[in-house]
């Protein structure tokens, strides 16, 4: 699945642990097609449960899939606490909403 549209990207501190992450939100056109490609990548064993995130060229992560995302609403974390800094997540967010 190539050329996910985010609807909006959001970076934001975690209320629970106070780490940074980045709240995306996909186009309502992509929402189906992205619970259809994690659930087949869920279904997967590790390591090919996993896909790339790739920003203008740039490999940001990644992630492997245990559940199916439903929703179009997903949360980008760092893989360990502390990865994803402030200015690190503003970035990430600012690369992702279209309306920014």
């Amino acid at each position: 699945m190539t050329d996910v549209r985010v609807a909006s990207a959001k970076a934001e501190k975690s209320t629970a642990d106070g780490t940074w992450q980045v709240e995306v939100t996909l186009s309502p056109a992509d929402r189906t097609r992205f619970a259809a490609l994690t659930s087949s990548l869920a279904e997967a064993p590790a390591p090919r449960n996993g896909f790339a995130v790739i920003i203008d060229g740039k490999l940001w992560g990644n992630p492997f899939v245990s559940s199916s995302i439903t929703g179009g609403r997903l949360d980008i974390v760092g893989a360990h606490v502390g990865d994803l800094t402030g200015a690190t997540a503003h970035d990430l967010a600012r690369l992702l909403d279209p309306g920014r």
